[in-house]
């Protein structure tokens, strides 16, 4: 505890303390106020405020005031890793890449620190065999003969001095089997499942286009028995599971592949698109995808008038190509076509209805009227004028002159 200075009080004056966070280590002690340990880890912010109030004997208050006092941060936490250590899973043709730049698995760490630098996180290792990134991504460098590594990872932060901590990362070579599945199927077993003394787990799921986020919602594990469950239809060729098989005194990666023949298709995922467009917009009018995606595909739209008022980005969203105006009808019809790098093609009808009460702008007959008037006209003469002046291609609309 250390003292704040305050100015010595009568002995018929004590002080008491408002508006303090039940976390603050602060009291009251005679006329002095003594402060503990304040971390400014387990503040919101840095400034600290509380009332303080001189109080008479008698029980009236004598002064007010506002205490601020401004902690700083220290760096007292080391870094923390989600586990004391890791086991991951690197396939046989990913250790035989001699360039290395295989994603073998990732650890996570943080620190308890409230500010930069001290909760500033850097990662590294001494084993030249691997890199890691700075979110924790770790990486062959080079092609791996050993069937197993044993590496330290390092974790030290931005303090002065810097706090590090470590952690052990075992990489091993996997076994792996491929699985052909059908689209019926829903439960998998394979050559390691079904072993009771056994404790099974995912270490990762990869697949080919797709990320780590869709590809959880497709399969799951279960711990006990290694049956593996497919919870949805998944659209992947390939799917990749990386298990790691726990007993009483061993534990093994394995790496299960499971194949969708079925899904080798280039395919819309609809026969027949039909968009609905009521305005221009710079947004895409329709977002057209496919039964697996396909890695650098082509899309053309083709049946539209020329210059076609649309265009086609690599991904197979339809844009308007000019925001002038609405085309002169209610219905454009064409097509879509996606082709990818074997050749393989796809096309589909798309159909684009323009359904707005207010589709097109009056058109006057000519850009220019010239009318005779004769010098002796009196007030109110009706002049003539081409029949019909102006048209609207809306029939619904009704035009009103002014000049």
């Amino acid at each position: 505890m250390s003292n704040l200075p305050i100015d010595k009080l009568p002995s018929d004056v004590s002080l008491s303390i408002s508006s303090l966070p039940s976390n603050v280590p602060l009291i009251v002690d005679g006329s002095n106020l003594r402060v503990g340990r304040i971390d400014r880890d387990m503040m919101a912010h840095d400034l600290l405020q509380f009332n303080i109030t001189a109080v008479h004997s008698s029980g009236r208050q004598l002064a007010h005031s506002s205490v601020f006092i401004t902690v700083e941060d220290i760096n007292d936490n080391t870094p923390i890793f989600s586990q004391t250590n890791y086991t991951f899973g690197l396939t046989k043709k990913g250790a035989d890449e001699k360039n290395g730049g295989v994603f073998v698995g990732r650890v996570r760490v943080g620190d308890d620190d409230a500010t930069s630098p001290f909760n500033t996180v850097n990662l590294y290792t001494r084993d030249p065999r691997l890199r890691i990134d700075e979110d924790g991504n770790v990486y062959t460098t080079k092609q791996i003969r050993d069937g197993e590594m044993v590496v330290r990872i390092f974790a030290s932060d931005g303090g002065t001095p810097n706090k590090t901590a470590s952690t052990i990362v075992q990489v091993r070579i996997m076994e792996e089997e491929r699985i052909t599945v059908t689209p019926e199927q829903k439960s998998i077993d394979w050559s390691e499942s079904g072993k009771q003394s056994k404790r099974y787990s995912l270490l990762r799921l990869d697949a080919p286009l797709y990320s780590q986020e869709e590809v959880k919602e497709w399969i799951e594990i279960d711990n006990k028995n290694g049956s593996i469950s497919i919870l949805k239809q998944i659209p992947a060729t390939e799917v990749s599971l990386f298990i790691l098989i726990k007993g009483d005194q061993d534990e093994s990666p394995r790496n299960v592949i499971l194949l969708f023949p079925h899904n080798d298709v280039l395919s819309f995922t609809e026969r027949e698109y039909t968009v609905f467009v009521s305005r221009l917009s710079n947004e895409s009018i329709i977002d057209t995808s496919l039964v697996s995606r396909v890695d650098n595909a082509t899309y053309t739209l083709d049946g539209f008038s020329s210059p076609s008022p649309f265009s086609v980005d690599s991904k197979g969203s339809v844009f308007w190509s000019s925001l002038a105006e609405f085309p002169s009808t209610n219905w454009l019809n064409g097509s879509i076509q996606v082709r990818d790098l074997n050749g393989r093609t796809d096309q589909v009808p798309l159909n684009i209805r323009f359904h707005s009460s207010n589709l097109h702008a009056p058109q006057f007959s000519s850009s220019s009227f010239v009318i005779f008037v004769p010098l002796r006209s009196p007030i109110g003469k009706v002049l003539p004028l081409p029949f019909p002046p102006a048209v609207d291609l809306d029939p619904q609309d009704s035009l009103v002159y002014s000049i």
